[in-house]
């Protein structure tokens, strides 16, 4: 059956392992307007190098994986 993930795929929304087009700003917004908490967060950035998370264009583009813990307010 082969990997299912970018193999063949011609457009991001075809790579079934994510990639859905959403931007780390959007990410962000979304997480403030559902009014949860941030109780923890991790943006994982290529090649280890965390100064390009900081960078505001360039974070957009180096960031590939965001692992958070939201909570909901007491």
């Amino acid at each position: 059956m082969g990997c299912p993930y970018a193999y063949g795929a011609t457009r991001y929304v075809d790579v079934t392992s994510g990639l859905n087009m959403m931007s780390i700003s959007k990410w962000e917004a979304m997480v403030v307007a559902s009014g949860l908490k941030v109780e923890y967060s991790n943006y994982n950035v290529v090649k280890n190098i965390g100064l390009l998370s900081k960078i505001p264009v360039l974070r957009e583009l180096m960031i590939n994986d965001v692992a958070a813990i939201l909570v909901k307010p007491a």
